[in-house]
């Protein structure tokens, strides 16, 4: 398990991968997947606060990290500021839709963006069509 030193500026490129990458190895997802998912919801920056809440490296939103704590990975508790803990919280919520998904990669995707909840009662919807074309077009990159 990688040192869970607070989260600086330092935390390099480099640094973030591996994190993403050992998360990767942790719940059973392709690397590259996980690696494109991270890249296109943040560009790997911990500071980032989307418009609607979503914080850090996994765009994670609130109430998302208040139910992944209490059932998938209960020690993540300072995901908002620690890269980390983000992604291994954010991992663990992907890796959960994806076993929801019957592990279609691309209904997960769907899943994480615009939300099961949604997806069920709306369909989805153009734009969560383009995120995960963009999220598989990524991670082909990091092959």
């Amino acid at each position: 398990m990688p040192d869970r030193a607070p989260a600086t500026a330092s935390w390099t490129r480099p640094a973030v991968e591996a994190l993403l990458r050992q998360a990767a190895a942790e719940y059973g997802i392709w690397p590259p997947l996980l690696l494109g998912l991270a890249w296109l919801e943040s560009g790997w920056n911990q500071a980032m606060v989307s418009s609607a809440g979503a914080v850090g490296i996994m765009q994670i939103m609130p109430a998302t990290a208040e139910w992944g704590l209490e059932y998938l990975a209960p020690d993540a508790v300072n995901w908002r500021t620690d890269p980390a803990d983000n992604i291994r919280l954010g991992t663990a919520i992907f890796a959960h839709m994806l076993w929801q998904a019957g592990y279609d990669v691309e209904t997960a995707l769907a899943f994480y963006y615009q939300g099961w909840w949604s997806i069920e009662q709306y369909g989805i919807f153009d734009e969560t069509e383009q995120y995960v074309a963009n999220v598989l077009a990524i991670a082909a990159g990091f092959r």
